[in-house]
C-alpha cells in the first residue's frame, strides 16, 4: 500500500487540477473568496484520513517544518488560488485567456522556480518538455484562434 498510493493521490490530484477549469466557470456567481475556502475546506476533508493515520509522525515537525507547511499553504495555495479565481472573475470566466494560459502552465513555473530558488537541477530533457508544454497549454487555451479575433481580456 505504501508504494501505491502516492502515485494515486498525485493522480487524483491531476485529476482534480484538471478538473478545475469546468468547476470554477460554474461558480461565477460565487465570491472568490467563498470559492477558495469550500475548495480548501473540500481538500482538507479529503486529506483528513491520511492526516490522522500520520499523526505520529506529524507532531514530530519542528518550527522550521511547521513554517514551511504554513508557508506553503498560505502563498502556495490559498493565495495562488484566490488570486487565479479573482482573476477569472475579471475576465468574465472567459476559457480563451492569459490567466487560464497561466494556470496550465503553472506546474512548469514551480519546476523553474525551484531551479532558481531551491538550486534543483533542470535537465536538458525537462527543458524540452516544457517547451512542448508551453506549446500545448497554448493550444489548449487558444487553439487556432486567429489573432486578429483575440480582445483585451483574451491577450
Amino acid at each position: 500500500m505504501r508504494k501505491i498510493l502516492p502515485p494515486l493521490a498525485v493522480v487524483f490530484a491531476a485529476l482534480l487540477w484538471s478538473a478545475d477549469g469546468f468547476l470554477r466557470q460554474e461558480l461565477y456567481s460565487i465570491s472568490s473568496f467563498l470559492v477558495v475556502t469550500l475548495e480548501h475546506a473540500f481538500g482538507a476533508l479529503l486529506f483528513l484520513p491520511f492526516l490522522i493515520k500520520t499523526w505520529p509522525e506529524i507532531k514530530k515537525l519542528g518550527q522550521r517544518g511547521w513554517i514551511s507547511v504554513l508557508w506553503i499553504s498560505i502563498c502556495g495555495g490559498i493565495l495562488g488560488t484566490y488570486f487565479y479565481t479573482k482573476a477569472l472573475s475579471y475576465i468574465d470566466y472567459i476559457d480563451l485567456s492569459v490567466v487560464v494560459l497561466l494556470q496550465k502552465l503553472q506546474p512548469i513555473f514551480a519546476i523553474s522556480l525551484a531551479a532558481i530558488i531551491l538550486k534543483e537541477k533542470l535537465t536538458q530533457r525537462f527543458i524540452g518538455l516544457a517547451l512542448v508544454a508551453m506549446l500545448g497549454g497554448y493550444l489548449v487555451t487558444f487553439g487556432t484562434t486567429s489573432i486578429a479575433d483575440w480582445d483585451d481580456k483574451t491577450l
